[in-house]
């Protein structure tokens, strides 16, 4: 609770610093009636409507998932048998890409197995989200969006990030999708439209900085 000395010292930043900017209209859709098996998860219809009507009268939009990869974890259907990292005892995490599983701890990695090492099984799940697997699910939403990757996997090089900046900044990039590098100290002036993934699971992921 506040004191009466911090009451008296607390501001509300009740509009934008810069002259004419307005404060944003945030919407809360209620993913729970929507399914994972989907190969659009996790966009929907409202999501995409959204970013096909920005595009279509020249603005940009910003994808943000706090989350690298393609999924969360990687996990037989018949035995539920799932991949850990042998020095953190972490679920491994999904690249798609390199069709690789990663321990986002200690940076251990494998290929991703054909066969389930527990049952033998072909046949395996995916369970979460990240930017690999959202840029696939908007290329299959809106094959002519122009879309680009903006997380620490993506941007190698200090090249690449002003490359990536520059490109957006002069309208050849539709879509930015991106880990925290994409919500820091940037300026977009065309980008009307943010779209923020997973948001329930980071306000409750138990670590001091999931507030901010």
């Amino acid at each position: 609770r506040f004191t009466q000395k911090m009451k008296e010292n607390y501001y509300v930043l009740s509009k934008r610093a810069v002259s004419g900017s307005f404060l944003p209209t945030i919407e809360i859709l209620d993913m729970q009636n929507e399914t994972e098996d989907s190969p659009l998860w996790p966009i929907t219809p409202a999501i995409i409507d959204s970013i096909n009507h920005e595009v279509s009268i020249g603005n940009q939009g910003l994808v943000f998932i706090n989350r690298l990869g393609y999924s969360h974890y990687m996990q037989c259907l018949s035995c539920r048998h799932q991949f850990f990292c042998p020095n953190c005892s972490v679920g491994l995490k999904y690249y798609k890409k390199k069709n690789e599983l990663h321990c986002q701890i200690c940076s251990y990695s494998q290929q991703a197995p054909a066969i389930c090492p527990s049952c033998g099984s072909l046949k395996f799940t995916h369970r979460g989200f990240g930017t690999e697997k959202v840029m696939e699910s908007l290329r299959l939403a809106n094959p002519k969006l122009r879309l680009s990757k903006f997380d620490r996997d993506e941007i190698t090089t200090l090249t690449k990030l002003e490359e990536t900046l520059h490109n957006f900044h002069d309208g050849n990039i539709d879509v930015l999708v991106g880990t925290q590098m994409l919500v820091k100290g940037h300026n977009f002036k065309r980008v009307n439209l943010v779209v923020v993934l997973g948001i329930d699971s980071q306000f409750n992921f138990p670590d001091f900085r999931a507030n901010e």
